[in-house]
């Protein structure tokens, strides 16, 4: 069974937030520094650096912190976090992006 890791949600749009975010649940677990990174395969100093917002760690495992602390990530549009925004037209970026989470999804199945 997972351990369930206590934390708020959060909404990151930094480097920096994402290292605030995997350190609150790393810590809401219990976990050192170098139980995560045991966990990970990684080493004690990726997830110092990734903490202080290191913006050259690789989204992968970034991910794969995230998963190991059983936080969910969900990538929402910027106009539904503001509600007083109208949606913006659709785009090609748009399209784009959608296919690559519905391509990520089917590889959780």
């Amino acid at each position: 069974m997972y351990q369930r890791a206590k934390v708020a949600n959060m909404q990151v749009k930094t480097a920096f937030e994402v290292g605030i975010s995997i350190r609150n649940a790393r810590q809401a677990m219990g976990w050192t520094q170098s139980e995560l990174a045991q966990r990970m395969g990684v080493t004690r100093q990726w997830v110092i650096r990734t903490e202080k917002g290191n913006d050259a760690a690789e989204l992968a495992l970034i991910m794969k912190a995230f998963a190991m602390l059983n936080v969910g990530v969900m990538v929402t549009p910027r106009w539904q976090i503001n509600h007083n925004q109208n949606p913006p037209v659709q785009s090609n970026f748009d399209e784009f992006t959608n296919d690559i989470l519905r391509k990520i999804d089917s590889l959780k199945e």
